[in-house]
């Protein structure tokens, strides 16, 4: 017998050691390798593919010793972040071989001891090994200095009462992301202390969770991880982004309740994760290595082909805030999140066997970057239960720090101009974004070809010899929402930290069809060598297909450019809006007039086109003359305009003329929808007391009712002192409101002489049903231990149905 069982544990050795060589080469593949293997992976694979991480992850350190839970070879290079995986084993335990079942518990709890003991199971740390602590304002950190099994920390001398120098800088790391989290930034802090665990895994860290909250656990050693900029040592500050980005996942527990919500928004929580580091701890750029090298590309295709130079974090050290290139290097790049824009955003390593939702972080630097970085703690604050909808929240959250004034759709297509134009703080160490398709002009051949939702692709369409202009024809699918952004740009350096130059971006017009066509004309003199044309996938869910082709338009065909009027554009105002005119020498030829206008250094929309001019009859009544009056326009904003003319043989474009519009009365608009303390939209304007003396706010149902209801009858600024300060800040509640509607507000302010300006803002309600826990009262409980709620004391206003949770 003894001899069968020894045959047997042989024949699992072996088999141990033949799938830890078969997973490590796994490894060596490249990303997109990693994507079609995952892609293909038939679903039964899924709890093998589970087990074997989890035992990867969880190492041993040598081959003489190891631990039963560990039957694996460490992998050749470490996990950022194994919560993902974690996250896994914790919604389907079932599927975890016996061995693996220890990580349903925390390192320092027993486990079911039935199980231990049937399962040969055991403890993190392993049996008899003593586990020391070390506690802090907000956080005990566990540690042991007994090597048998990997785990001592750095400096472990045996002895209890010296600290080893490893435990007290985490604790001080975490203590700090604690501090700039709930002190700085405001966010919701754990109701108690947080457990870490140091110990020896194949990580950064990982965050789990148990029916008593949160934990972390963390490694005894970062000599191994990837490099970064920290001027203490790699080390450090792999344990800098490691304590804030474990936390932060906590702190997101608050919001979206990832341990229990059935909706898992992981990489929405890693994007922003991994964003919390570079905000407390900017030193470190530890984030670079999940976004790809940037390049020079010197055959100028928009990709990074091996000899080429690229320049890894090493060669992108920073001196004085400014950028420092090092020694270029030509093989063997890292690839990155740049190098994938036709991936969907919400998709993680879990789809892909790559590092993905980590890269993910430029989304939320944009979001950050864009909006400011109040609105990652907005977007938290705006998960709605029961659904969890991340990119709901995001949508929302938008809206509320534009005014109104931007969608998600909107954010989105700005997201992949400004990858496109590395247009970041620290954009000059970012890559271009991968070009897939050469668009030829030559044979008018077409591209198509699928994207994925929320994705998008980059392709170039070279200046003809002629140096003439182009037309493209689009063509899209209607169950998808497909839009296309056109922007000439110069060639591509050999040296990645020459940016190229980009002219004005624009959104190509497309019916209700998903068709459109779109002209361009690369004038004369122009430094523009291509057009980059970036088709996008806006659906959050569903694929999209579109085919592009390109054809030459001869210049003799086109018709003279509009002229704009010098002086023109001008700004003022008319019916109490901000109002912009444009003037032009009109063009005497059949066809018909275009406006584009967007704002400076994002992209240009068509916001207007005239009827068919015949010649050579007489032009339409103001043909020359444009009035934008659009309510969405901003004061202290600089915006762009084009006139174009359209014939069939081709278009003409005037030069881009600039305006920038005045200080106005009321500025500084948001409208929100807050759940505390009771459901209502909450406006917020500041207004200049030397002007403005009483102001109104109104509201009406979008799309249903014609009239404006009065939330906020004509009220006077009051004086402070017998002197007005430079601004006012007004806020006001509205809590006559229903869910899932949308409403549009109208501010009207008023001067002495009883002139007025308006600005108009909109918001839709959230869908699901707010939900009001209360803690338990002693005075309140009855004699079963259950809280009693009286309805009558929580009621809200509005027509917003209540639910009370009964919390033992």
């Amino acid at each position: 017998m003894k001899d069968a069982a020894c045959e047997i544990k042989i024949k699992a050795a072996l088999l141990k050691i033949f799938l830890a060589g078969l997973w490590c080469s796994f490894w060596v593949f490249s990303p997109g390798q990693k994507a079609a293997i995952a892609a293909h992976s038939p679903p039964s694979e899924f709890a093998e593919r589970l087990n074997q991480e989890i035992s990867s992850l969880f190492r041993p350190p040598s081959q003489e010793v190891q631990r039963s839970f560990s039957p694996l070879a460490p992998l050749p290079i470490r996990r950022k972040c194994a919560t993902p995986l974690i996250r896994q084993a914790l919604r389907h335990p079932e599927l975890l071989t016996p061995e693996n079942r220890f990580i349903l518990h925390r390192p320092t709890d027993l486990g079911d001891p039935m199980e231990r003991y049937e399962y040969n199971g055991d403890y993190y740390y392993g049996r008899d090994v003593s586990i020391w602590s070390y506690d802090t304002d907000h956080f005990r950190l566990y540690y042991t200095e007994d090597n048998r099994y990997g785990d001592a920390v750095e400096g472990s001398d045996g002895k209890q009462m010296t600290i080893p120098a490893f435990v007290v800088d985490f604790a001080q790391y975490f203590e700090e992301s604690w501090n700039y989290l709930t002190e700085t930034l405001s966010y919701q802090p754990p109701s108690q202390k947080t457990e870490v665990f140091i110990l020896n895994i194949a990580a950064y860290g990982i965050t789990s969770a148990d029916d008593r909250g949160a934990y972390i656990l963390v490694s005894n050693d970062y000599q191994w991880d990837r490099e970064n900029l920290d001027s203490e040592g790699k080390k450090a500050g792999a344990m800098k982004v490691t304590a804030v980005h474990e936390f932060f996942h906590v702190v997101q527990a608050g919001y979206d309740q990832w341990p229990t919500s059935p909706v898992d928004n992981m990489w929405w929580e890693e994007n922003t994760a991994v964003w919390i580091e570079d905000e407390l701890y900017d030193e470190v750029d530890d984030y670079l290595n999940y976004l790809g090298w940037p390049f020079g590309d010197s055959n100028d295709n928009g990709r990074w082909n091996s000899g080429e130079p690229y320049f890894n974090i090493l060669n992108l050290a920073l001196s004085d805030g400014r950028q420092r290139w090092g020694t270029a290097l030509y093989y063997r790049r890292d690839y990155g999140w740049f190098d994938y824009p036709y991936i969907c955003l919400t998709k993680t390593s879990r789809d892909l066997f790559f590092d993905y939702e980590y890269g993910g972080v430029i989304w939320a630097k944009f979001l950050s970057e864009t909006f400011g970085s109040k609105i990652i703690l907005t977007i938290f604050e705006q998960i709605q239960p029961p659904s969890y909808d991340i990119l709901a929240a995001i949508d929302r959250a938008i809206g509320e720090f534009s005014g109104g004034r931007t969608s998600f759709d909107q954010a989105f297509i700005l997201f992949k101009l400004t990858n496109l134009q590395q247009n970041y703080e620290e954009g000059i160490s970012y890559p271009i974004p991968w070009h897939k398709y050469d668009l030829s002009i030559e044979s008018e051949s077409s591209i198509t070809d699928n994207l994925d939702c929320l994705s998008c692709q980059y392709l170039i369409c070279r200046k003809p010899a002629s140096g003439s202009a182009i037309r493209l024809r689009i063509d899209g699918s209607i169950q998808a929402n497909l839009a296309v952004l056109a922007t000439p740009a110069s060639s591509y350096s050999s040296l990645p930290q020459s940016r190229p130059g980009f002219g004005t971006a624009q959104l190509i017009n497309l019916d209700g069809n998903q068709h459109g066509t779109y002209d361009f004309s690369f004038s004369e003199g122009s430094d523009y060598s291509k057009l980059i044309i970036i088709p996008i996938n806006l659906s959050q869910y569903n694929e999209a297909w579109y085919t592009i082709q390109a054809e030459e338009l001869p210049s003799g065909n086109l018709p003279p450019a509009p002229l704009i009027a010098e002086g023109s554009p001008t700004t003022g105002t008319k019916d109490g809006y901000l109002v912009i005119r444009l003037g032009w020498e009109p063009v005497r030829e059949g066809g018909r007039y275009q406006i584009w206008r967007g704002r400076k250094g994002k992209y240009q929309s068509l916001i207007f086109q005239s009827p068919e001019i015949a010649y050579p009859s007489s032009t339409y009544q103001d043909s020359n003359v444009y009035e934008d009056i659009d309510p969405t326009l901003d004061g202290e904003e600089t915006y762009l305009y084009q006139v174009k003319f359209v014939t069939d043989s081709g278009t003409s474009s005037s030069e881009i003329a600039q305006v920038t519009t005045p200080k106005l009365p009321i500025s500084q608009v948001q409208v929100r929808y807050k759940r505390s303390p009771a459901p209502c939209v909450e406006i917020s304007f500041q207004v200049d007391p030397n002007i403005i003396t009483y102001y109104q706010i109104e509201r009406k149902i979008k799309g249903i009712s014609s009239a404006f209801d009065t939330v906020l009858s004509k009220t006077s600024l009051s004086k402070t002192s017998g002197e007005y300060s430079d601004q006012t800040i007004i806020t006001h509640s509205d809590y006559q409101i229903k869910l899932n509607t949308a409403y549009l507000y109208l501010i009207t302010a008023y001067n002495a002489q009883d002139n007025y300006f308006r600005r108009e803002i909109s918001i839709r309600t959230p869908a699901e049903v707010p939900m009001m826990a209360h803690p338990p009262s002693s005075s309140q409980n009855d004699r079963s231990g259950c809280f009693i709620a009286s309805l009558e004391r929580f009621s809200l206003a509005g027509d917003f149905p209540v639910v009370v949770e009964s919390v033992l």
